[in-house]
């Protein structure tokens, strides 16, 4: 993989990241009409947002990261996401711990363990804006 990944928290201040959060939470609401529905949805507007190399501002691992925590431990429970798409709480628990796989492999010197994590979410990505909309697993 080729692509480089940062942690720069002087890119996105904690405002900016709340802006951001909120973005996606508001446009996962249109159209959608269970919280699963409106999670889910608001995860794939970020993960294009993330994969997307032409933006010139998107979210950055940080927010990747708080969006899941906060999907699978504030706004439900993962056991609760894991009844309605067994998938979907794979890949927030994923991106929840995404920023500690950086760390580590960044000290390490091999980020392997992390790219293969973010294989995952894009594999995730790829999947499932191939379905049809309100095809879901």
């Amino acid at each position: 993989m080729n692509k480089k990944y940062y942690l720069d928290n002087t890119k996105l201040t904690e405002s900016k990241q709340t802006s951001f959060l909120l973005h996606y939470v508001e446009e996962g609401f249109r159209g959608t009409n269970t919280k699963i529905e409106i999670i889910k949805k608001s995860f794939i507007l970020l993960l294009a947002d993330f994969f997307n190399s032409e933006l010139k501002e998107k979210p950055d691992l940080y927010v990747l990261e708080a969006f899941s925590s906060n999907m699978l431990y504030v706004v439900n429970t993962p056991d609760e996401i894991k009844k309605a798409d067994k998938e979907l709480v794979e890949v927030l628990d994923v991106a929840a711990d995404i920023t500690f796989y950086f760390t580590k492999g960044e000290k390490a010197g091999n980020l392997e363990e992390f790219n293969k994590l973010i294989d995952v979410l894009k594999k995730y990505y790829l999947l499932e804006t191939s379905r049809p909309p309100g095809d879901c697993k």
